[in-house]
């Protein structure tokens, strides 16, 4: 078996991966040529009669490492209330750069949580990373365990607020779930695209965290493993014959059968920037694997206990896959060809209700507040931990003036057809809701259903030759 590189650069369509040392390497090396090039002269170069060189402007990586002073929310600079307060830049774009002020720095920093995360845990990747990564991440904090959204309500709140637009505290919270549990109401049959001519997928996905332990970027190693024996064991009990399947480790793949598994965009990717510097990437892959069902290993391992079977999946492709210990403990995903959309949502409902009742089983439940809804890694999956998508072919519409900004008036968001980092034009777009919390489930889902309804129409008249004008649509 081939050696796993779990961080090896995977370039692929839509986009490729710098690896964080290549990153590294480069940016010292760009930060020393401009040092060197842009503020000495020799004195073989003060003595000749040729012009002077042309300074070379400081390249970014130079600049971040520069003594600037930090800023306030406006931009402008600021004085220091405290010696560790981060010294952001104007090229930090992030929520937090805007809401992490002295004032806060210096109310939070001391504090922890029970489980012993700090404010430096939450916030070291969006500070170190001006940009927040590959591919970005606007928000730049991310949370050590569920008792961060009470100790750092001082800085989450806002920006919770800000990313979502709603406010938990004159909204009254989270609505009750909807997806899981007994009674649970089923979305809208509606569907969209019932010719098929469009709409080429769907795949909804639920994030999750169990509340007794640490969230993935700053669990141990122990704990980590814990966590899988704990999903595995429940997944493994799954009783549902549509649902059942095997559980595979990524330490059992090699490279090849890992990148062919990203690339079907059956297994989530190997650490970015980003998941390195928050602490996702630690100790990679130990204790990382999915879920699968409807397949059997190539080599027909799984054994009885449905764990460390072999390491990639053949035959038909499978609709319901259960991540384990990316940024967050579970990631529930079903995805179907086509755009049922109400079948796929009932079906992960399904899911979901069955791992949750036999993690309880276990004596463990999903990390939940009242304000919050389901807590998570990421403050901006918060609420139902919900993304409904589906790829939709808009060849016509997406070229159109003001598609974006419609988007957003419609409660939807569009990514390129091979994920967040694609910026190609392919004509087709993954579009899913944008709003988790304040919500439910049911609404969120029937928000999409609608939407994709009305973006189809507008291609059908454009394909006919009619105008639309993107400005003055909005559900």
């Amino acid at each position: 078996m081939a050696q796993f590189r779990p961080f090896r650069s995977l370039h692929r369509k839509g986009g490729g991966r710098t690896s964080l040392s290549v990153a590294l390497c480069t940016a010292v090396t760009a930060s020393a040529a401009a040092y060197t090039l842009g503020d000495r002269r020799t004195a073989s170069e003060e003595n000749s009669t040729r012009p002077p060189a042309i300074p070379v402007r400081r390249p970014l990586a130079a600049s971040l490492w520069s003594p600037l002073r930090p800023r306030d929310r406006t931009g402008s600079p600021t004085t220091l209330s405290h010696p560790s307060f981060p010294r952001f830049t104007p090229h930090h774009k992030s929520l937090l750069a805007s809401h992490l002020t002295p004032a806060v720095y210096s109310t939070l920093v001391d504090l922890s949580t029970e489980k012993d995360t700090t404010l430096e845990d939450i916030i070291s990747a969006g500070v170190s990373l001006p940009h927040c990564g590959c591919p970005p991440r606007s928000f730049g904090a991310i949370c050590g365990d569920a008792a961060c959204y009470d100790v750092f309500a001082p800085l989450l709140g806002p920006m919770i607020k800000n990313h979502h637009g709603h406010d938990v505290e004159a909204g009254g919270g989270h609505p009750h779930p909807q997806l899981g549990g007994e009674g649970r109401p089923i979305a809208s049959g509606a569907h969209p695209d019932p010719d098929g001519g469009y709409v080429l997928s769907t795949r909804i996905r639920a994030a999750r965290c169990l509340d007794a332990f640490r969230f993935p970027s700053k669990c141990s190693r122990s704990e980590r493993r814990e966590i899988e024996r704990v999903v595995s064991e429940a997944l493994a009990k799954i009783s549902s014959p549509d649902l059942r399947g095997f559980y595979l480790r990524v330490s059992d793949m090699d490279e090849r059968e890992n990148e062919d598994l990203i690339l079907r965009r059956m297994l989530f990717n190997n650490p970015n920037e980003w998941a390195v510097g928050c602490g996702l990437g630690r100790d990679w892959p130990d204790a990382r694997g999915m879920y699968v069902n409807r397949v059997r290993p190539k080599d027909g391992r799984g054994g009885d206990e449905n764990r460390g079977g072999g390491a990639a999946v053949d035959g038909e492709p499978p609709d319901f896959i259960v991540w384990v210990n990316e940024e967050d403990h579970l990631r529930i995903i079903c995805m179907r060809k086509g755009g049922d959309i109400g079948m796929v949502y009932e079906m992960l409902a399904r899911g979901i209700a069955e791992i949750e009742a036999e993690i309880g089983a276990q004596g463990h439940a999903f990390a939940r507040s009242e304000r919050y809804g389901y807590l998570v890694s990421c403050p901006t999956n918060v609420g139902t931990g919900l993304r409904a998508s589906v790829h939709v072919k808009l060849v016509r519409l997406g070229r159109k003036p003001g598609f974006d900004l419609m988007l957003r008036r419609m409660r939807l968001e569009a990514r390129g057809s091979h994920g967040e980092t694609d910026r190609r034009y392919t004509g087709v777009f993954d579009i899913s809701n944008s709003q988790r919390l304040g919500r439910g489930e049911v609404e969120l889902i029937n928000t999409m259903i609608d939407g994709v309804t009305k973006l189809i129409s507008m291609e059908k008249a454009l394909e006919k030759g009619e105008d639309v004008d993107c400005s003055t649509v909005c559900i």
